[in-house]
């Protein structure tokens, strides 16, 4: 379960705020450092910090991954109903590059046996995550190693090149396609999927 939890927070002084219908309720929490842990206050600071963008970073590719699997869903739906070869051709084109953009962020193919991990290697929500897994549940109170910190930046850096390619597709291809469909009375729903 380490991997399914969020960053720790920096010992200090924190006021947690509870609503419960109409009722609220404030309390001051003092979270203190592991008095056997060696890390320092600087240390944990880092190690927080570095926490809190490998979160941003996952929740970016989780953003990306439902919005795609979105249009996926919907294109699957409007394909059997096109008339237009032209039509049925661009959404197809359209269906095959989601699967790549989606594919470069977690398997497609999974089915929840174990052997998936042999079929195909871990794509880059996956490792994002098993970063994370590891500062969080082995960083024990230390700051990031240099190749944790080198890790996230290969990572990151196939986070952004994928986000360009999402945003492409979301922005000029969806749109190209619902221009194309107009006569159809067909389109894919962009309402919140569009991220600037």
């Amino acid at each position: 379960m380490r991997g399914q939890y969020g960053p720790k927070v920096v010992p200090d002084t924190y006021k947690v705020k509870l609503i419960v219908g109409d009722k609220e309720y404030v309390r001051e929490v003092v979270v203190l450092k592991d008095p056997t842990s060696e890390g320092t206050l600087e240390d944990i600071k880092q190690q927080v910090a570095f926490s809190l963008e490998l979160r941003d970073a996952m929740n970016l590719a989780v953003t990306m991954i439902n919005d795609i699997e979105g249009i996926r869903a919907e294109l699957t739906e409007i394909i059997p109903k096109l008339k237009n070869k032209g039509d049925v051709k661009k959404a197809e084109e359209l269906q095959i590059l989601a699967v790549s953009i989606a594919g470069t962020l977690y398997d497609i193919h999974l089915t929840g046996a174990r052997e998936d991990a042999f079929r195909s290697p871990m794509k880059l929500y996956g490792r994002l995550s098993a970063l994370a897994s590891d500062i969080t549940g082995n960083g024990i109170d230390f700051k990031p190693t240099d190749q944790q910190r080198q890790v996230y930046a290969i990572f990151n850096k196939r986070l952004e090149e994928v986000d360009t390619k999402f945003k492409k597709f979301m922005t000029i291809e969806v749109k190209k396609l619902n221009a194309q469909l107009k006569n159809s009375e067909l389109q894919i729903k962009l309402d919140k999927k569009i991220k600037s």
